[in-house]
């Protein structure tokens, strides 16, 4: 079954690094040598109104956190709606019960000229931001022993339907990633199974409930942080896995999300050696 999913708010990204390149392209040797009239020493007086567009455009790429923010009238909450940026990140330190989530998420909707994209990670489990709120709930790994997949997308759709009516649009979560570890490993019970297939039909259950409950669900960590090494450190974790292992255990449950109709994955912070050994696959944990 294939569930289509609207497209999200133009420019969105999490963790996206922008980079703006402003002013004119310098003529080819060969229409200088033609003769034509090179450009003047003097730089050209920068354009006001394209500056503008540059920071907006910047702006919408962003999706900002408001740490400690729990007031709407607090001035960061001003800033960031007068830089425009494309979205917000709610987390723990700005939920105290769930009218004073309302208010402020509400103030910046209203002081926003544009739509503003609200999101949060909500897994279940040790990862919540809600919990104080909507109450503890069992890991991912605990959900799928207890029920079936069809019993993990009625609990995801309820939770879904509160944190739309906290006015949560995205949630950061199904974890897709393939572990069966220690339970308080990186990601551990976080994931719901060791194996890909069954891993991959409950976090596509947890994303389908969350869809029905009226939020964008965005799984996470592509592609697939299940078996991490424990950083050092100072040092971001690392998959020694051949592309070979990551195309057929890892990357499994992301492939059905993606065949299902999803419209976002979150990547991994993690340094996958089988993609670049050196430089990190850039993301939130």
């Amino acid at each position: 079954m294939r569930w289509d999913l609207p497209p999200l708010v133009a420019g969105f990204a999490l963790g996206l690094a922008a980079v703006l390149a402003l002013g004119a392209a310098q003529p080819s040797a060969q229409r200088a040598a033609a003769g034509a009239q090179l450009p003047s020493a003097r730089p050209a007086p920068a354009d006001p109104g394209c500056q503008v567009a540059a920071e907006r455009l910047a702006g919408e790429v962003l999706v900002a956190g408001l740490p400690g923010v729990l007031a709407p009238n607090h001035p960061l909450v001003a800033d960031l709606v007068n830089l425009q940026v494309g979205g917000v990140l709610i987390e723990k330190s700005n939920v105290r019960n769930a009218a004073q989530v309302r208010r402020l998420v509400g103030a910046m909707r209203d002081g926003s000229d544009r739509p503003l994209l609200v999101t949060t990670d909500e897994e279940t489990g040790r990862v919540s931001n809600f919990g104080e709120v909507l109450g503890r709930f069992s890991a991912a790994r605990t959900l799928a022993k207890r029920g079936s997949p069809a019993d993990v997308e009625r609990f995801a759709r309820q939770l879904g339907v509160e944190l739309a009516n906290l006015g949560m649009d995205v949630v950061f979560a199904p974890v897709a990633d393939v572990d069966d570890g220690p339970a308080t490993g990186m990601i551990g019970d976080r994931s719901f199974s060791g194996d890909p297939e069954e891993a991959g039909a409950y976090a596509l259950a947890y994303a389908r409930g969350l869809w029905s409950g009226g939020v964008l669900p965005a799984p996470k960590h592509f592609p697939g942080a299940g078996r991490a090494r424990a950083p050092a450190a100072g040092e971001l974790p690392r998959v020694d896995a051949a592309p070979g292992e990551l195309r057929g255990h890892d990357l499994g449950p992301f492939r059905a999300q993606i065949r299902a109709g999803v419209r976002m994955l979150m990547v991994g912070n993690v340094v996958v050696e089988a993609v670049d050994p050196q430089q990190p696959v850039r993301g939130r944990r």
